[in-house]
């Protein structure tokens, strides 16, 4: 029932040969990481260094993010034409819709509470409050 049908698990190919675990993982990256490049544009971006700095560490990087923040800037000044924002208003109703509710069934619970039962209960859970404090504190 708990048969293993993944082969790759017991080390071996589809073809039968043998494999090691994780031996073919980062292999296929187009580009390797460096933490220095890394950094050096993050700085940039955050604004601690300047862009020179960048492009000598990644030009790539800094490329993309120049074209990252030209498009930001363009889409920022696209404005939504007037005559969408003329027939959205007139597809709206014209008067505020009345909803109807039936007084009875709103009302909720009601609770009629005289001004020394309330101060008597607040007694009562600050109390308890303290003997739960005082028990859990002994543990």
């Amino acid at each position: 029932m708990l048969d293993d049908l993944n082969s790759r698990s017991r080390g071996e190919d589809l073809s039968g040969e043998s494999w090691v675990p994780g031996a073919d993982r980062g292999t296929d990256r187009e580009v390797p990481l460096s933490t220095k490049a890394q950094a050096a544009v993050h700085r940039w971006l955050d604004g601690e260094s300047s862009e020179d700095d960048a492009v000598l560490a990644d030009t790539k990087h800094v490329e993309l993010w120049r074209r990252v923040n030209a498009e930001t800037a363009r889409r920022r000044q696209v404005m939504t034409p007037a005559y969408v924002e003329t027939r959205i208003m007139q597809s709206l109703p014209a008067g505020t819709p009345a909803v109807k509710t039936d007084a009875t069934k709103n009302r909720g619970i009601e609770v009629k509470l005289s001004p020394g039962v309330a101060i008597a209960a607040a007694i009562g859970f600050l109390a308890l409050g303290a003997l739960l404090g005082a028990l859990f504190a002994a543990l």
